[in-house]
């Protein structure tokens, strides 16, 4: 599952703030914008993504 994010930088700091664990310390740089992985507590994994304007 994909979650998108028009500031990824700021919803991966919030998220984190909260405890939520990432797989990546800092979202990663793709052809198309910025992603990074993270799972829920029962273990499922989802995508943080912020694309570019």
């Amino acid at each position: 599952m994909v979650f998108l994010t028009d500031n990824l930088q700021e919803t991966f700091q919030k998220m984190r703030e909260k405890g939520v664990e990432f797989e990546t310390p800092q979202p990663i740089e793709q052809p198309w914008g910025l992603e990074i992985w993270f799972h829920d507590p029962d273990g499922n994994r989802f995508n943080l993504v912020e694309r570019k304007s």
